[in-house]
């Protein structure tokens, strides 16, 4: 704020004194050197202030570095988010799907990974059945008819 006020202040003093040298002047070459000696000295008195105003005005850009972290905190949330989501669509579908084949399932859980691409693709299914389920073949086969991967099936003893 300081150099904003030296700029006007600045520009004042020069104001003054260019038109008191104007008053004063002879008329002819005379008064074009001068003319021109004034306006290369208002020039260098306007640009001292900026100068200084630049010099002294702190750059932070600690701002930019802090919502570089904060978007990308976001978007790993984000990701996540999408990423829990699928899971959750993904082990309804097939849980669904297995009960309506009459299967006695007890939970299933998927794992997904994620591709170099950003993609996600399923590379574990577990299937949590009692002892009293005996169709284990039924359930791999139609678990790999719809996901296209070979689950590991899992017996509860309880």
């Amino acid at each position: 704020m300081s150099s904003i006020a030296a700029l006007i202040g600045t520009v004042c003093v020069v104001s003054i004194v260019v038109s008191l040298l104007g008053i004063i002047s002879p008329n002819g070459m005379t008064e074009k050197t001068l003319n021109l000696v004034i306006g290369v000295f208002i020039i260098c008195a306007m640009l001292i202030p900026v100068k200084s105003f630049f010099t002294d005005f702190d750059f932070k850009l600690d701002f930019a570095k802090k919502s570089e972290a904060v978007s990308s905190q976001a978007q790993q949330a984000y990701n996540k988010a999408v990423v829990d989501e699928c899971r959750n669509r993904l082990e309804g579908s097939l849980l669904s799907i297995l009960k309506n084949n009459d299967f006695d399932v007890n939970k299933v859980e998927i794992k997904l990974d994620k591709k170099e691409d950003g993609g996600i693709y399923v590379s574990r299914i577990y299937i949590y059945i009692d002892k009293t389920e005996t169709r284990i073949q039924k359930i791999i086969r139609r678990t790999e008819q719809e996901f296209k991967i070979t689950p590991r099936v899992i017996v509860n003893n309880d």
